[in-house]
C-alpha cells in the first residue's frame, strides 16, 4: 500500500502480485477466504500505518 503511493509503478506490480498469489492461494485450496482477506486488511493497515510513519 505504502508503494503504491511512493512510487506508483511499482506499487502497482506489487499490488498485482499480491493479487496474483492470493488468487493462486484460493485455487490451490491451500487458504480459505477469510484467511486470505484477513491478510490483506492486515496488510493495507501495516501499510497505511506505516505510510504516516513516514
Amino acid at each position: 500500500m505504502t508503494f503504491l503511493f511512493i512510487h506508483v509503478p511499482s506499487g502497482i506490480a506489487a499490488l498485482a502480485t499480491a493479487l496474483l498469489i492470493a488468487a493462486s492461494r484460493l485455487l490451490a485450496g491451500a487458504h480459505y477466504v477469510h484467511d486470505v482477506a484477513a491478510g490483506m486488511a492486515i496488510s493495507v493497515l501495516c501499510g497505511v500505518l506505516f505510510l504516516f510513519i513516514l
